[in-house]
């Protein structure tokens, strides 16, 4: 198989794939009607079509003001939704094959005007390569829409190796063993340990994540000097002054309270 072959096979399978995943938009969102921030989450966004960039550029704005915020560490094309990240290219291709059309572009009418085009995108789109890239992160947005649930992407956790520090994505894998979390400047890849380890270091600062369930704050405490143990640390996590939430449909606990508890009981056991 040439490598024009591979790509091209490459490329209707995400197309494919996103086709398949857009027609799962819907029972998300009503899966998720009870969205804290927002009915119907991410998934009902998606939904919603995009006609322009100044429609695009509105949402934008619209999402700002909901405190989705960008530190502008990031490329501004990474906040792109999947449609907007197809129809970039639709729509001067549509022109190019006389192809317009007044519907409002959907996921379905892109990939499928993409699929019936997709010999003649091989044969002369100088720009091959991020037409690929394109395809392949709009099939892994929606697939982190739709297996993410109310877990969100963005950690609160930042990347301890650049200098603004950008918050790390979650990289959601097949199996949830190989997960890992990214930077989305430098690029670095954390596993779930090294992730564990910078959120205990990044604890007491301002903007850190504080709000953790019992089993990330167990995994923590695992993994401090000395280590708690499993025991040890279930009985802590009943402590009647560590403050609790309820997050979405997470119950959730302050991480600085845990740590706090953990520190005083240690240096209780250290003097006796």
């Amino acid at each position: 198989m040439s490598d024009s072959d591979k790509t091209r096979t490459q490329i209707l399978g995400n197309l494919n794939a996103i086709n398949t995943l857009a027609n799962q938009l819907q029972d998300r969102a009503i899966d998720q009607a009870g969205h804290p921030l927002m009915p119907g989450g991410e998934a009902m966004t998606n939904l919603a079509g995009c006609a322009s960039l100044e429609g695009w550029a509105n949402r934008n704005d619209h999402r700002e003001r909901q405190w989705h915020y960008d530190d502008g560490t990031e490329d501004p094309e990474n906040t792109w939704p999947p449609i907007q990240r197809l129809w970039y290219w639709t729509e001067a291709w549509r022109e190019q094959h006389d192809q317009p059309t007044d519907q409002r572009p959907t996921l379905q009418t892109e990939t499928g005007f993409l699929a019936k085009i997709i010999d003649w995108i091989i044969d002369h789109e100088p720009h091959l390569e991020d037409f690929r890239a394109d395809v392949a992160r709009a099939r892994w947005q929606l697939e982190n829409i739709l297996i993410a649930g109310e877990r969100a992407t963005r950690s609160r956790v930042r990347c301890e190796d650049c200098e603004h520090k950008p918050r790390l994505i979650k990289v959601w894998a097949k199996h949830a063993a190989a997960d890992a979390w990214k930077c989305p400047r430098c690029r670095r890849e954390l596993t779930h340990d090294e992730y564990r380890r910078a959120q205990r270091r990044q604890v007491w600062q301002p903007d850190a994540a504080r709000w953790v369930t019992t089993d990330e704050a167990a995994y923590i405490l695992a993994n401090m000097t000395p280590p708690l143990h499993k025991n040890a640390a279930a009985k802590l996590l009943e402590h009647a002054d560590i403050q609790r939430q309820t997050i979405g449909r997470r119950a959730m606990i302050w991480l600085p309270d845990v740590i706090t508890i953990h520190n005083l009981g240690r240096g209780g056991r250290e003097r006796a």
